[in-house]
Protein backbone atom coordinates (compact mmCIF):
# COMPACT_ATOMS: atom_id res chain seq x y z
CA UNK A 1 0.00 0.00 0.00
CA UNK A 2 0.92 3.59 -0.81
CA UNK A 3 1.38 6.08 2.37
CA UNK A 4 -1.68 7.78 3.02
CA UNK A 5 -3.41 6.58 0.53
CA UNK A 6 -7.26 6.34 1.09
CA UNK A 7 -8.49 4.25 -2.08
CA UNK A 8 -5.71 1.80 -3.04
CA UNK A 9 -6.85 -1.33 -5.77
CA UNK A 10 -5.02 -3.94 -4.13
CA UNK A 11 -5.96 -5.61 -7.93
CA UNK A 12 -3.84 -2.81 -9.82
CA UNK A 13 -1.39 -1.56 -6.98
CA UNK A 14 -2.63 1.62 -8.26
CA UNK A 15 -3.79 4.66 -5.70
CA UNK A 16 -6.54 6.68 -6.83
CA UNK A 17 -7.14 9.04 -3.56
CA UNK A 18 -4.90 10.61 -1.04
CA UNK A 19 -5.40 11.95 2.61
CA UNK A 20 -6.39 15.08 3.31
CA UNK A 21 -3.39 17.57 2.55
CA UNK A 22 -1.55 14.92 0.09
CA UNK A 23 -1.89 14.56 -3.62
CA UNK A 24 -1.31 11.85 -6.41
CA UNK A 25 1.99 11.90 -8.06
CA UNK A 26 2.71 9.91 -10.98
CA UNK A 27 5.71 8.97 -12.34
CA UNK A 28 7.06 5.86 -14.35
CA UNK A 29 3.67 4.59 -13.41
CA UNK A 30 4.23 4.60 -9.59
CA UNK A 31 1.97 6.47 -8.04
CA UNK A 32 2.90 8.00 -4.49
CA UNK A 33 0.84 10.09 -1.80
CA UNK A 34 2.33 13.66 -1.59
CA UNK A 35 2.09 16.86 0.64
CA UNK A 36 0.63 19.30 -0.67
CA UNK A 37 2.27 22.66 -0.54
CA UNK A 38 2.35 23.66 3.07
CA UNK A 39 0.04 26.90 2.09
CA UNK A 40 -2.61 25.16 1.06
CA UNK A 41 -5.69 25.09 2.24
CA UNK A 42 -6.78 22.31 0.59
CA UNK A 43 -5.65 20.69 -2.93
CA UNK A 44 -6.89 18.75 -5.74
CA UNK A 45 -5.94 14.86 -4.73
CA UNK A 46 -5.38 13.62 -8.18
CA UNK A 47 -2.75 16.37 -8.27
CA UNK A 48 -1.34 18.07 -5.49
CA UNK A 49 -2.32 21.07 -6.76
CA UNK A 50 -3.67 24.13 -4.82
CA UNK A 51 -7.51 24.71 -4.88
CA UNK A 52 -7.71 27.59 -1.99
CA UNK A 53 -4.60 28.50 0.33
CA UNK A 54 -4.02 29.25 3.93
CA UNK A 55 -5.15 32.94 4.97
CA UNK A 56 -3.08 35.86 3.83
CA UNK A 57 -2.31 34.16 0.54
CA UNK A 58 -3.15 34.20 -2.70
CA UNK A 59 -4.10 31.09 -5.30
CA UNK A 60 -2.16 31.15 -8.72
CA UNK A 61 -4.84 28.97 -10.23
CA UNK A 62 -2.49 27.87 -12.88
CA UNK A 63 0.29 26.62 -11.31
CA UNK A 64 -1.68 25.33 -8.38
CA UNK A 65 0.52 27.27 -5.95
CA UNK A 66 -0.11 29.81 -3.11
CA UNK A 67 2.15 32.84 -2.95
CA UNK A 68 1.82 35.14 0.28
CA UNK A 69 0.34 38.40 0.25
CA UNK A 70 2.64 41.10 0.96
CA UNK A 71 2.49 45.44 1.60
CA UNK A 72 -1.01 46.01 0.80
CA UNK A 73 -1.95 43.16 -1.19
CA UNK A 74 -4.84 40.63 -0.08
CA UNK A 75 -6.56 37.67 -1.12
CA UNK A 76 -9.50 35.35 0.34
CA UNK A 77 -7.35 32.30 -0.30
CA UNK A 78 -9.21 31.37 -3.46
CA UNK A 79 -7.87 34.09 -5.80
CA UNK A 80 -4.55 35.97 -6.41
CA UNK A 81 -3.14 38.53 -4.43
CA UNK A 82 -4.72 41.65 -5.65
CA UNK A 83 -4.37 45.25 -3.99
CA UNK A 84 -6.23 46.56 -1.50
CA UNK A 85 -8.29 49.82 -2.33
CA UNK A 86 -6.91 53.15 -3.06
CA UNK A 87 -4.82 54.72 0.12
CA UNK A 88 -5.68 51.85 2.44
CA UNK A 89 -1.62 50.73 4.48
CA UNK A 90 -3.72 47.87 5.59
CA UNK A 91 -6.84 46.31 4.53
CA UNK A 92 -8.75 43.18 6.05
CA UNK A 93 -7.59 40.20 3.75
CA UNK A 94 -11.20 38.86 3.72
CA UNK A 95 -13.83 41.67 3.39
CA UNK A 96 -11.60 44.46 1.23
CA UNK A 97 -12.61 47.04 3.56
CA UNK A 98 -9.28 49.29 4.52
CA UNK A 99 -8.01 49.08 8.36
CA UNK A 100 -5.30 52.09 8.40
CA UNK A 101 -4.54 54.71 5.66
CA UNK A 102 -1.23 55.94 3.70
CA UNK A 103 0.07 59.49 5.41
CA UNK A 104 -1.95 61.98 3.25
CA UNK A 105 -5.46 59.82 3.83
CA UNK A 106 -7.97 60.16 6.22
CA UNK A 107 -9.72 56.88 7.80
CA UNK A 108 -13.81 57.00 7.43
CA UNK A 109 -14.64 54.51 10.28
CA UNK A 110 -18.31 53.84 9.64
CA UNK A 111 -16.95 52.76 5.88
CA UNK A 112 -14.16 51.55 5.79
CA UNK A 113 -12.77 53.74 3.21
CA UNK A 114 -9.52 56.13 2.95
CA UNK A 115 -9.83 59.56 1.80
CA UNK A 116 -7.66 61.96 0.38
CA UNK A 117 -6.57 64.92 3.00
CA UNK A 118 -6.89 68.67 1.29
CA UNK A 119 -3.90 70.97 1.84
CA UNK A 120 -4.85 72.45 5.27
CA UNK A 121 -5.99 68.99 6.56
CA UNK A 122 -4.01 65.93 8.46
CA UNK A 123 -4.38 62.77 9.52
CA UNK A 124 -2.20 60.02 10.71
CA UNK A 125 -4.06 57.66 8.58
CA UNK A 126 -6.18 55.95 11.39
CA UNK A 127 -8.95 59.01 11.89
CA UNK A 128 -10.71 61.12 9.60
CA UNK A 129 -9.11 64.54 8.26
CA UNK A 130 -8.63 66.92 10.84
CA UNK A 131 -8.33 70.73 10.58
CA UNK A 132 -4.78 72.04 10.82
CA UNK A 133 -3.45 74.79 13.26
CA UNK A 134 -5.10 77.71 12.85
CA UNK A 135 -4.16 79.87 9.69
CA UNK A 136 -2.02 77.16 8.34
CA UNK A 137 -1.94 76.51 4.68
CA UNK A 138 -0.16 72.98 4.22
CA UNK A 139 -0.08 70.55 6.87
CA UNK A 140 2.38 68.01 7.54
CA UNK A 141 0.05 65.25 6.68
CA UNK A 142 1.32 62.38 9.33
CA UNK A 143 0.84 64.87 12.32
CA UNK A 144 -0.67 68.38 13.38
CA UNK A 145 1.92 70.21 12.27
CA UNK A 146 2.42 73.28 9.87
CA UNK A 147 4.51 73.54 6.99
CA UNK A 148 3.08 76.93 5.08
CA UNK A 149 1.42 79.46 7.44
CA UNK A 150 -0.73 82.23 6.22
CA UNK A 151 0.62 85.09 4.78
CA UNK A 152 1.75 87.72 7.61
CA UNK A 153 2.48 84.76 9.43
CA UNK A 154 4.87 83.04 10.40
CA UNK A 155 5.99 79.24 11.40
CA UNK A 156 7.70 78.06 14.86
CA UNK A 157 9.70 75.03 15.21
CA UNK A 158 6.80 73.13 16.64
CA UNK A 159 4.84 73.49 13.68
CA UNK A 160 2.39 75.86 14.64
CA UNK A 161 1.63 79.62 13.01
CA UNK A 162 2.15 82.93 14.77
CA UNK A 163 1.30 86.29 13.73
CA UNK A 164 3.95 88.44 12.39
CA UNK A 165 4.50 91.47 14.99
CA UNK A 166 4.84 95.48 13.80
CA UNK A 167 7.26 95.45 11.17
CA UNK A 168 8.47 91.76 10.71
CA UNK A 169 7.42 89.52 7.68
CA UNK A 170 7.31 86.12 7.12
CA UNK A 171 6.62 84.07 3.66
CA UNK A 172 4.78 81.69 5.85
CA UNK A 173 7.42 78.84 5.36
CA UNK A 174 9.99 80.62 7.90
CA UNK A 175 9.86 82.03 11.50
CA UNK A 176 8.74 85.94 11.18
CA UNK A 177 11.87 88.06 10.09
CA UNK A 178 12.38 91.87 11.60
CA UNK A 179 11.63 94.02 8.55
Amino acid sequence: PVSYCTSFSSATGICSMCSKGYGLNTTNKITICIACHVNCASCDHSNGKCTSCSPSYGLNISAGTCTLCTGTTFSDGTTPCHSCPTGCATCDHMTEKCLTCIPSYGFKIATSICTLCTANTYSDGTTDCQAGPLNCVTCDHSANKCVACSTAFGITTTGSCTPCQGNSFSNGTKDCQAG
